[in-house]
């Protein structure tokens, strides 16, 4: 089951945006993943964050020069949102622009810190791992694995685990801060 739409639209437009503007930014760029139903059900009930917030859902945005691409899409997972089996995820990878500078995903691709801990079997997206060798952007930023938090480098590719929260969903992880020239 998931949270409800109400609980989802409060959240948001409470805590989520007390946090936001703490945040020493001038924009924010996100994009939603398996827990964020209100974002696959019922968009029109997501409040507005703010001029300086992106949401990308299969959409890009141009931001410092730097064209940032988003995607919440991932393998099926508990039968929550945004699951997509390997076959319509490759669709979904095929929208994502050739000169794409920024990756914002919300799952991993396969065998890029993409290893669950419950079993160490990996999670993350062949089709998107092969988009990613095409297209070959400066970074790639997700955050589904709450396993193997953190950043590596293939390929001239910047790779970012950005989840903060742990298996147990405590945040106990600092954000990553890349300095992008």
């Amino acid at each position: 089951a998931y949270l409800s739409i109400d609980m989802q639209s409060n959240w948001l437009n409470c805590e989520f945006r007390k946090w936001l503007k703490k945040q020493p930014v001038k924009n924010v760029v996100i994009c939603p993943g398996n827990h964020d139903w209100i974002f696959e059900k019922d968009i029109n009930r997501v409040p507005n964050l703010g001029n300086n917030v992106h949401c990308l859902i299969d959409e890009r945005t141009e931001l410092l020069g730097l064209k940032i691409y988003g995607t919440p899409w991932q393998l099926p997972f508990c039968d929550w949102a945004f699951n997509l089996r390997e076959e319509g995820l490759k669709l979904c990878w095929e929208k994502i622009p050739e000169d794409t500078d920024i990756l914002l995903c919300h799952g991993p691709p396969y065998n890029i810190m993409d290893i669950e801990g419950r079993d160490n079997s990996h999670i993350g997206s062949i089709s998107l791992s092969n988009r990613i060798k095409n297209i070959k952007p400066k970074i790639v930023a997700f955050g589904h694995n709450h396993n193997e938090h953190g950043v590596v480098e293939h390929d001239g590719i910047t790779y970012v685990n950005a989840s903060l929260v742990d298996e147990s969903y405590k945040m106990n992880r600092e954000p990553i801060v890349l300095d992008i020239d």
